[in-house]
């Protein structure tokens, strides 16, 4: 009786997992195309479904800035996932993106630093981008030394050249 009641338990739990993952998915796909209701929807069904998870709190953060709701709320939000997974390179990413948002560029730069150094090299241009944006913008908050303004100079130079084959 155990057994069965042990398997059904965790079947549940593995089909709830599996559909805040796909709430998440097309709440993704709706912020996408633009549709903020809908996306508001997808993400509070996987927190529905899922209430640990930090992803879906990282859709809502976003669906508020994308929306142009107040930026308080995207704050809560993103202190809500940096709780549960401070680690993670897409929360500290998107709490740059919050922060820069809310005027506390100082904090924005922090996690915009912090997701570059966690994220996987197939995000880092993208992070970079950010930081040498915030930094051309802010260059008062003193965070980037020779070489990475360098790299910065040298990313944009390299987006202006033509390509030829």
């Amino acid at each position: 009786m155990f057994l069965i009641v042990t398997l059904a338990t965790t079947s549940t739990r593995a089909d709830s997992v599996s559909d805040a993952m796909q709430a998440v998915s097309r709440g993704q796909q709706a912020l996408i195309k633009g549709d903020t209701a809908q996306a508001r929807a997808d993400f509070r069904q996987a927190l529905r479904l899922f209430p640990g998870w930090y992803r879906p709190m990282l859709g809502m953060a976003t669906v508020q800035l994308q929306a142009g709701k107040p930026v308080g709320t995207a704050v809560k939000w993103i202190n809500k996932a940096l709780r549960l997974e401070p680690k993670r390179w897409d929360a500290q990413f998107v709490a740059g993106r919050v922060m820069e948002a809310a005027g506390r560029t100082k904090q924005a730069m922090q996690h915009y630093l912090e997701a570059l150094g966690l994220a996987p090299a197939a995000h880092r241009a993208v992070i970079r981008d950010f930081v040498c944006a915030l930094a051309a913008r802010r260059p008062d908050l003193g965070v980037l030394d020779g070489v990475r303004q360098l790299q910065c100079f040298q990313g944009q130079q390299d987006k202006k050249k033509p390509t030829t084959q």
